[in-house]
């Protein structure tokens, strides 16, 4: 039985680099020396107005740290990768007039 389980085993087609997609988005703002209260208000929070309208995310988690503010977009797991991150860029693109010059 084990010698069979083995024989099995090797035949079975394995990929050694296998084409999985991570249902994630991560978007970084940085804006040297704003303090994190500062980047939650005037970076983080447009933003996250603006990348709510994006479809199939299924959780969004914003935080900041001194200089940046981080936000990373999870998404459902048959999401199309192509059309979230064309979305998500296009978003991005149509907030930063509201967000301060560096």
């Amino acid at each position: 039985m084990m010698l069979l389980g083995y024989l099995a085993y090797i035949r079975i087609p394995k990929e050694s680099n296998p084409d999985v997609k991570i249902a994630m988005i991560y978007a970084l703002m940085q804006y040297t020396g704003i303090s994190p209260e500062d980047g939650q208000r005037l970076l983080l929070q447009p933003m996250e107005n603006a990348l709510r309208s994006v479809a199939g995310i299924t959780k969004m988690t914003p935080y900041t740290q001194e200089g940046s503010a981080n936000i990373i977009l999870e998404f459902d797991a048959w999401f199309d990768s192509d059309k979230a991150l064309r979305d998500v860029k296009d978003k991005v693109s149509d907030t930063t007039y509201k967000l301060p010059k560096s």
